[in-house]
Formats: structure tokens, sequence, C-alpha cells
């Protein structure tokens, strides 16, 4: 009795150990499963955010010229209106109406510079913005199949 007693307390803890070892096999076939896909879902946000970034810097050229062109504009306006209000101060009204028209050219050209300029400024504040994420974003991928590397 004593035999069957001892062979029968074997036998269940090595259905024991045998259960408990199957059961952290399965375990670590999950979280590998969820770390898969959480890395699978963070490679396609960061080609995303690459893609965004790569567009964002043909934006910047484009939007450069702009503010070039636009600034330019800006600065012939000024010395237009500035010429047109020397012109007025001795002349008559046509003159003075002149000068107020080119006045507001200039305040309309340099409203548009100072457009161009924000413009400019979002576009690189978006690309600084997303070199951060895409740093963030790798750092996470790295963090995560650094365990499975092991």
């Amino acid at each position: 009795m004593k035999k069957l007693l001892l062979v029968l307390t074997i036998l269940c803890y090595a259905f024991h150990s045998q259960a408990t070892t199957n059961l952290k096999a399965i375990i670590v076939k999950q979280d590998t499963a969820e770390n898969n896909k959480k890395v699978k879902e963070l490679y396609a946000k960061l080609a995303d955010l690459k893609i965004q970034l790569t567009n964002a810097q043909a934006q910047v050229p484009i939007d450069s010229a702009k503010y070039q062109e636009s600034l330019s504009k800006s600065k012939d306006a000024l010395e237009k209106s500035k010429k047109a209000a020397s012109n007025a101060v001795g002349g008559d009204l046509g003159d003075a109406k002149k000068a107020e028209k080119q006045a507001e050219k200039a305040t309309d050209a340099t409203d548009d510079a100072n457009d161009a300029n924000k413009r400019l400024e979002k576009d690189l504040k978006k690309i600084k913005s997303l070199s951060k994420d895409i740093e963030k974003t790798q750092k996470k991928i790295d963090k995560l199949l650094a365990p499975q590397q092991n």
C-alpha cells in the first residue's frame, strides 16, 4: 500500500510538472504572438511616419521659394508705396489716391509674405515633430524585439 501511494504521488508530481511546463510554453507563445502583432503595427506606423516626413521635406523647398518670391514682391510693393507717398505729399488728389492704392497693395504683399513664412515654419515644425515620432517608434520596436533576441 505504501508503495502504491508513493507511486501515485510520484505520478501526480510528474503530471503536475508536465502541465506547468506546457502552461509556461503556451504563455510564452501568446506573449510572442502579442509582441509580433505590436511590432507589425509599429512597423506600419513607422513606414507611414517616414512617408509623411519625406512629403514634408519635399514641401520645404517649394514653400521656401514661395516665401522668397512673396518677400521680394513685398519689398517691391513697399518701394512703390514709398515713392507714391512722397509724390502725394506735393501732388494733387490723384496722387494721394494712387499712394493709398499702393499702400494697400504693399499691405497685401506683406500679408502674403507673412503667410508664406508661417507655412514654411509649420513645415519645419512638422519635420521636427515627425523625426521625434520616428525615433520614439523605433525605440519601441527595439524594446519589443530585444527580449526575442536573447
